[in-house]
């Protein structure tokens, strides 16, 4: 796709949409909470374009596996139970019981992080009324997501998840 940028005029030849520039934001994320890159009314337009940027993404974390985490949970359960007999029976110090207990800490939050729900790095929402209604996800591997919306809601709102630069381009046709 050619995308030629001259001002506040987008101008795409594929498609013929041209318009003014009405929204234009960039935010630094620092969290990994669900942010608000922004929100506006949309009730004056029939068409917008919609362009959201990642340009400065940090490195992503390994993923790390249910079953492996799990498998690491139930070791680390084992080896408290056998530290706890030992450390009864005088074989190990209070110290080395207390590792053990630790371990088993560490385990069970890496199986938490595990089962966590992984939103969409970027999301697109419309609103009406009180109502929520997704337009789009987009998974994050672009650097560049965009997307046309015909006959918008009455308001749109476009949320990110994770931490990087984003910056949102909103083009709007009456």
């Amino acid at each position: 796709m050619f995308i030629l940028v001259i001002g506040f005029l987008l101008v795409i030849p594929e498609n013929g949409f041209t318009s003014p520039l009405l929204f234009k934001t960039t935010k630094e994320v620092t969290t990994t909470a669900i942010v608000e890159l922004g929100s506006f009314d949309s009730t004056r337009f029939r068409q917008l374009r919609i362009v959201v940027q990642l340009t400065n993404k940090p490195k992503a974390r390994q993923a790390i596996s249910k079953d492996s985490t799990l498998t690491e949970l139930n070791a680390s359960k084992r080896e408290l139970r056998r530290s706890e007999e030992l450390l009864q029976q005088g074989v190990i110090s209070r110290s080395d019981y207390d590792q053990s207990a630790e371990r088993l800490k560490i385990a069970q939050a890496n199986y938490d992080n595990a089962l966590e729900i992984v939103f969409p790095p970027i999301m697109i929402l419309g609103l009406e009324g009180n109502e929520e209604i997704p337009l789009v996800s987009f998974d994050g591997e672009s650097s560049t997501n965009s997307i046309v919306i015909d006959s918008p809601p009455s308001r749109i709102r476009v949320n990110v998840f994770g931490k990087g630069t984003y910056k949102l381009f909103v083009w709007a046709s009456v």
